[in-house]
């Protein structure tokens, strides 16, 4: 069934801003939350995002083995450490790593530090805080466009802005169900290769692989 003679398929341009506007949008509000969070429940919140991590305060280390060897070869001696390393952060959380640090020295005269950590615990408000910040990374986004798609306007703030909106095959507005799918079928294709989001600007229809498996289209509307 036709669209309609006042929709034609979305140019890729405008759907690419119109995704960076979203994009600034939810930002936005997850700075809001977490700025929020933080005035309600003090420095030890569970919002902080994990670009913003705390200060450190604190490091307590203990040696748990070392080797002072041969190197394999016997061209020199190793000697490495390794470590428990319990930091302590401002906001409350500890991160537990395993380090592994020392040096070679080679028969011909060379020093090479060796050094490599890897975390192997967390305290629980560091785990909460790890929990929340992926609920809201992930849950918001996905609530945000669903919500948005399958309301009446058919659109994001976004794609208001950039003149379209999301229909289904037949031109019709979204159920929640089919808006849901499509943004599950959009955070998949993301968070893989998102090779699929650039099919919206290769097919006749302007359909990204998410559009296709949902049956969906994003639409241009000259009067909205």
């Amino acid at each position: 069934m036709s669209i309609g003679t006042a929709t034609h398929a979305a140019p890729f341009g405008r759907r690419v801003l119109a995704l960076a506007i979203d994009a600034a949008i939810l930002l936005l509000v997850l700075w809001a939350l977490a700025s929020a969070a933080k005035s309600v429940l003090g420095a030890g919140d569970l919002w902080t995002m994990p670009w913003n991590e705390a200060r450190l305060v604190g490091v307590e280390r203990q040696v748990v083995q070392r080797e002072d060897e041969r190197m394999y070869d016997n061209s020199g001696q190793r000697t490495v450490d390794f470590v428990a390393e319990t930091r302590r952060y401002a906001d409350g959380t500890v991160l537990i790593y395993s380090v592994v640090e020392g040096v070679i020295r080679t028969d011909d005269g060379r020093v090479e530090p060796v050094r490599s950590e890897t975390l192997v615990g967390r305290n629980v408000r560091a785990v909460l805080q790890l929990v929340a910040a992926q609920v809201a990374i992930v849950l918001l986004p996905f609530a945000y466009f669903a919500f948005f798609e399958a309301g009446t306007r058919q659109a994001t703030p976004g794609k208001r802005w950039m003149r379209l909106k999301v229909v289904d095959l037949a031109g019709r507005r979204l159920s929640p169900l089919r808006a849901a799918a499509r943004q599950l079928l959009k955070i998949c294709d993301i968070a893989s290769t998102g090779m699929g989001y650039l099919l919206a600007g290769l097919t006749g229809s302007g359909q990204a692989l998410h559009d296709i498996l949902a049956g969906t289209r994003v639409v241009a509307r000259d009067d909205i």
